[in-house]
């Protein structure tokens, strides 16, 4: 029987001790941020199609991002995607971040993809994720 206890009491043990170790490993580390010297323009393409349960969330947290100087680039497959109507008010909250609509539903070639780099206001681009990319 006591040989029962100590094993339950050294399995609890080694447990606990995994358990704080994993807390620290996963613990965020206090501390002053890092301060990037360069923060240069940035182009976030998000590709979207129709509604979905958090719409509303996902293009508020596009104009809510924690960068000085980007533009929002939505692209969408069909005019009349019910998202549209979502991206204008979304827009209209947030008149200071410069965000436009592309709409079109072709496959993307090499020349294609280099005259969207063109296109780019800014030298780097941020790709969104979706059901549509």
């Amino acid at each position: 029987m006591l040989i029962l206890f100590v094993s339950v009491g050294l399995f609890l043990a080694i447990n606990a001790l995994s358990l704080v170790i994993a807390g620290c490993r996963i613990w965020p580390r206090i501390g002053p941020k890092p301060q990037t010297l360069q923060r240069p323009p940035v182009s976030v393409v998000v590709p979207l199609c129709g509604i979905e349960e958090f719409s509303q969330e996902t293009l508020d947290s596009a104009f809510r991002l924690d960068w000085p100087d980007y533009e929002i680039i939505f692209c969408v497959a069909d005019a009349k995607d019910p998202v549209i109507p979502l991206i204008g008010e979304v827009r209209q909250r947030h008149p200071t971040i410069p965000a436009t609509i592309l709409v079109g539903d072709d496959l993307i070639s090499k020349s294609q993809a280099e005259q969207l780099r063109e296109r780019l206001e800014c030298g780097f681009a941020w790709l969104g994720g979706s059901r549509r990319l």
